[in-house]
């Protein structure tokens, strides 16, 4: 076996465990969801997370694990860690705060900390995902449609958002189209030009 066909075995492994864990990931969101239902307030992730905290915990470090590994690959693919780097790391401080802080009104200042981690989370890994689609915009159709895609699903899911409130679906949806998008990416072959001598 040559150390080419070495390498092309140890990154499609690292892809492998990387899907398989956002596989892991996906289920476990899923499971999250059932305690309550997504389609209303009350299904909220971050209301779910006031009765189940310690599984709150486990989905709010999940789901940054998993966009770290993905957006870290896609990234270090594109020779761009620097820039994953910043904008994936603060969107970690704001999981934090939406972990550590509860979603309780009550105590109001913890509710803000929560509600300011959570938009910092949101905002900055949907931008690092978006802008890690339009990198690879002129490679080919697969990179056109996820950017599209992804902008259209990040405006579509602010408008349900102002008008439903937050939700569990709300809430899920970008992340786990996200997981799925990007998992997509890792896979996809790059275009290789080739010149005449």
């Amino acid at each position: 076996m040559s150390i080419r066909n070495f390498d092309f075995f140890e990154v499609f492994m690292k892809k492998i465990w990387i899907s398989l864990i956002s596989a892991l990931y996906c289920g476990f969101t899923l499971g999250y969801m059932h305690f309550a239902d997504p389609r209303t307030n009350a299904g909220a992730l971050s209301t779910i997370g006031l009765d189940h905290p310690v599984l709150f915990a486990l989905w709010g470090a999940g789901t940054y694990g998993v966009l770290y590994l993905l957006l870290y690959t896609m990234y270090n693919k594109q020779k761009r860690r620097g820039l994953c780097h910043g904008l994936v790391l603060p969107a970690g401080v704001g999981m934090a705060l939406t972990v550590c802080c509860p979603f309780d009104f009550e105590r109001h200042t913890l509710w803000l900390l929560h509600c300011i981690g959570s938009l910092a989370f949101s905002v900055l890994s949907g931008v690092a995902i978006f802008l890690c689609f339009l990198f690879s915009f002129k490679k080919g159709r697969f990179w056109q449609c996820a950017t599209v895609f992804w902008a259209a699903l990040m405006i579509g899911d602010l408008i349900l958002l102002l008008i439903y409130k937050e939700t569990g679906l709300i809430e899920a949806m970008p992340v786990l189209t996200g997981v799925v998008l990007l998992n997509i990416a890792i896979y996809q072959k790059e275009k290789v030009t080739a010149y005449a001598a």
